[in-house]
């Protein structure tokens, strides 16, 4: 199991790789692994490139994979759902949900659009297609009012997206002006500085919260923001793989870390390719 999270950076770097390998491509096959996973292979630039969307609770994540694995012999429902509905379909958009593990993968099938929003929080995950007018047409996991009163997710429903805590700031949002206006004073102990950053950011993993914090005191919040939100912004990533001291793969991560010592980290060909590595 990867230690180093699949947060919200590491979403959009993975998003970054399937616009830039995947858009414009057709779904050939939907492949149902296990219960909670799902591989879409679609071919693309001359090549069938597996996309894997698991809502493991300890380990959701989404990537591109090396093959299509196999399935079982009887396809479960969701699988054979998806299989009617974009099997044959070309993905036009994916476009991530602000800054945060959930995006939506855009499909045209027929001269009609079917959005497949795939939600990556913990426990919580979900995929959902939802139909071009709004309504879920089914989910990898049905939710009912008696699961959770303030957002249902069931066949003919409208989509609900997942909540988005408002007291806090997008990143990827703040001008360099705000940026120094909310951060200038973060307390010069590290762990207190991530804390609050923590506190204060929307799609922060506790995470990447310590790292940012390192980069500041390191090298000023100026330049520790375009290190990390100014990368994302560019996409202009360089993934790492992230090992322990005795050699093994800890995880995988959109780009080099100042917390975590150079000689434990690897260049990556992409991140999708360490992050399958990580979780093998």
């Amino acid at each position: 199991m990867a230690e180093i999270p699949f947060d919200s950076l590491t979403a959009r770097a993975v998003l970054a790789e399937v616009n830039a390998r995947l858009l414009g491509g057709h779904v050939q096959r939907v492949v149902q692994p296990a219960p909670l996973e799902l591989v879409l292979g679609i071919y693309a630039r001359g090549a069938q490139s597996p996309l894997l969307l698991s809502c493991e609770a300890e380990s959701a994540r989404a990537h591109l994979l090396a093959e299509v694995p196999r399935g079982p012999a009887q396809p479960p429902a969701f699988c054979m759902l998806l299989r009617k509905h974009l099997e044959g379909a070309r993905l036009v958009e994916a476009v991530p949900h602000g800054f945060d593990r959930v995006f939506s993968l855009v499909f045209s099938a027929d001269g009609v659009l079917l959005r497949l929003v795939v939600e990556l929080s913990g426990r919580h995950s979900n995929l959902v297609l939802v139909s071009q007018e709004g309504i879920v047409v089914d989910a990898l996991k049905r939710i009912s009012h008696r699961l959770n009163r303030v957002r249902e997710t069931l066949p003919g429903r409208p989509y609900q997206p997942p909540p988005v805590d408002e007291r806090k700031a997008d990143p990827l949002n703040l001008t360099l002006e705000e940026v120094l206006s909310q951060f200038g004073r973060l307390p010069e102990d590290r762990e207190a500085a991530g804390r609050e950053l923590l506190s204060c950011l929307r799609g922060l993993s506790p995470f990447l919260a310590r790292e940012l914090a390192e980069r500041i005191a390191l090298h000023g919040l100026a330049e520790a923001w375009d290190q990390v939100f100014g990368t994302a912004q560019r996409e202009d990533w360089q993934p790492v793989t992230v090992l322990d001291a005795a050699g093994s793969i800890r995880g995988a991560y959109p780009l080099r870390l100042v917390s975590v010592p150079a000689h434990l980290q690897r260049e990556a060909k992409s991140l999708s390719s360490a992050l399958e590595a990580a979780y093998r």
